[in-house]
């Protein structure tokens, strides 16, 4: 999908095939041992949060359930609140709040980078696969995530 909305980055379209190229055999590597690898949401952003009358927090929008890595969730939050400009302490109080429920282990703090490379990549398919109903893709999310993706690169262990 991206291949086909992209006509006019073809540089952009080859490096991302190739970092794609990379990237899946490390991420076959990774361990699948709970409780880092088990039932995820696949799509936590702030779209797919509300907060109940009582104060909690709501997840809703299950399309992508399914097993995977953990921290792939905690990816998906972090890269919203990036894309959306947020500040820090945004992620920070998450991460925080999560940990107090199951801390994690530093491979999974360091898969966060891969994941968020997956994540971006992903949401550039998913409305490259979709454009024709949302409208055309904008220079300046194209812009975002390839930008997102190639400072994350530089920073993978």
């Amino acid at each position: 999908a991206i291949d086909t909305v992209l006509t006019l980055r073809s540089e952009d379209v080859i490096y991302l095939h190739q970092l794609v190229d990379t990237l899946k055999p490390r991420i076959a590597n990774l361990p699948m041992k709970k409780p880092q690898y088990g039932l995820c949401h696949g799509d936590v952003d702030s779209s797919n949060a509300l907060v109940s009358v009582d104060g909690h927090i709501v997840l809703l929008d299950f399309d992508f359930c399914g097993l995977g890595w953990r921290a792939y969730d905690i990816a998906c939050f972090l890269s919203d609140v990036q894309f959306s400009q947020w500040p820090p302490e945004v992620f920070q109080a998450f991460l925080a709040g999560y940990q107090e429920i199951r801390p994690l282990a530093d491979e999974e703090l360091a898969m966060l980078p891969l994941f968020q490379i997956v994540r971006n990549i992903w949401s550039l398919g998913i409305f490259a696969t979709h454009v024709n109903e949302w409208g055309s893709l904008s220079d300046r999310f194209v812009n975002s995530m390839l930008t997102s993706i190639r400072s994350l690169e530089e920073s993978l262990v």
